[in-house]
């Protein structure tokens, strides 16, 4: 896996990250990652997700292993809710929302 920088420090997936820039250019560079962990995340890093999700403390976390956030994939848009069309914009780049009820975690598959 060649990881590339999507967006200050935060790392992600080569082809994930280049189509992100191509989304966040339609808006301005305005979209954001949601934290240090909405992109790629070590299976460490997960596993400490998943701990605080199962004690009610976090948010939806998949099991460790099973994240496409381990494998740089996913991405978790903080400011989602302010761009009506990003599903939209995010879809013809070859994102979609996986998660249910997840609006703002979209996973890079490069199909349209």
């Amino acid at each position: 896996m060649a990881l590339q920088r999507v967006q200050g420090l935060l790392r992600a997936e080569k082809s994930t990250a280049v189509a992100f820039k191509k989304v966040n250019k339609v808006f301005g560079g305005k979209l954001k990652i949601s934290s240090p962990y909405g992109a790629w995340r070590s299976r460490a890093q997960q596993a400490k997700l998943y701990k605080l999700y199962l004690q009610g403390r976090g948010a939806t976390a998949a099991k460790p292993g099973t994240s496409m956030h381990e494998r740089g994939y996913s991405l978790d848009i903080w400011n989602w809710a302010v761009f009506p069309k990003l599903e939209a914009v995010m879809k013809a780049h070859g994102f979609h929302k996986n998660v249910p009820g997840e609006n703002w975690h979209y996973t890079y598959t490069g199909k349209k």
